[in-house]
């Protein structure tokens, strides 16, 4: 009697409860919570069914704030832009125990912008996220050179990007433009550099500026 009859009646070979002695013919559908096993099979039968009504999509949600873009701050907000164009920057590099070569620091759009103090720069930004690939002042006796090909210009500067122990070593910017404007975009460069340099300020050489440059 009690539970040691269940155990003796249903239990298989194997020493555990046969399935069908516990919870009936294993075949048919064990309901465990709910309504009885006929209302398993209707909702067995709704799932491959394909006359259910789709359900009404949510209705449209609105943001309770409504978000604007703002401009990014550059630094150059106070300047003068007089001249750009895009290209790819290259630094000639000469380190010890390595041979000299040109090394590429970024490529997107350089400006030539004059400030209000009377100082000139070059800036150059990668398209996009704006990355900082060059922030170079000018200065009086800098000088600008063509490149072998025409397809762009070489000059000194000193990189305020490298951080403070920056020092001047030569750069080219190559354009990157069509063959039938490159030509005409590295003489409006060369006319913009002249103007800078013409209207400099304060600026002594090798780019060492006043405590008004940036």
């Amino acid at each position: 009697g009690g539970f040691g009859g269940i155990a003796n009646t249903a239990c298989t070979e194997s020493g555990f409860p046969s399935l069908s002695k516990v919870f009936g013919d294993t075949n048919k559908p064990v309901q465990l919570f709910g309504k009885g096993s006929s209302a398993v099979a209707a909702g067995a039968a709704d799932e491959d069914g394909d006359d259910e009504a789709p359900e009404s999509a949510p209705a449209e949600t609105k943001p309770l704030i409504a978000l604007q873009e703002e401009a990014a701050a550059t630094g150059e907000e106070d300047e003068e832009c007089i001249f750009t164009t895009e290209g790819a920057l290259y630094e000639f590099l000469t380190e010890e125990g390595k041979a000299p070569s040109w090394k590429e620091r970024g490529r997107g759009e350089m400006r030539l912008n004059l400030s209000k103090t009377g100082g000139a720069r070059m800036i150059m930004r990668a398209k996009g996220n704006f990355r900082l690939i060059l922030n170079a002042a000018m200065w009086k006796g800098q000088t600008f050179t063509k490149m072998e090909g025409g397809k762009g210009l070489s000059f000194p500067c000193k990189n305020a990007v490298a951080g403070p122990d920056a020092k001047v070593t030569l750069f080219a910017l190559k354009m990157r433009v069509s063959a039938t404007h490159v030509v005409q975009q590295v003489e409006e460069f060369l006319t913009a550099t002249k103007k800078a340099l013409d209207t400099l300020s304060g600026v002594s050489e090798k780019g060492d500026t006043g405590p008004d440059d940036e």
